[in-house]
């Protein structure tokens, strides 16, 4: 009898509902439908174990890093001088003549039909470069 008790209470026991639900899955990152709220968080974990550097920036930054402060300065003013130039043929209001600006020699001639011609001289690698802006 002992036996058919015990089998009695084990059919009972598996015999009852269980309370299990369905399972669901939820992605954590969101280019896969998770949180948006989890994109910089994730983001910055990756940068930070990211171990791949740019070997063209690193080169950039070489080259930067190895100019004196007289040479930065002089490319710095080659720039501000090109820019005024562009700036005043754009403008519509270009200075004729011939500048030279550093490493390069700039020569803006004004047409008889309101056009500006603009050639650019380079004088290290002596490459030249003519734009012609029609009138405005």
């Amino acid at each position: 009898m002992n036996r058919l008790a015990l089998a009695l209470v084990v059919s009972a026991l598996c015999a009852t509902t269980s309370g299990a639900t369905e399972l669901v899955f939820t992605p954590v990152n969101p280019s896969f439908g998770g949180n948006p709220l989890n994109g910089p968080h994730l983001l910055n974990i990756a940068n930070a174990i990211n171990q791949y550097k740019d070997p063209a920036v690193q080169d950039a930054l070489n080259r930067l890093n190895s100019k004196t402060p007289l040479e930065q300065f002089t490319e710095q003013l080659q720039q501000a001088v090109l820019s005024r130039i562009a700036g005043d043929v754009a403008g519509g209001t270009p200075k004729p003549g011939t500048f030279d600006a550093g490493s390069f020699l700039v020569t803006v001639v004004v047409n008889a039909d309101g056009s500006v011609t603009v050639t650019t001289i380079d004088k290290t690698t002596g490459g030249s470069t003519q734009i012609t802006i029609p009138p405005l």
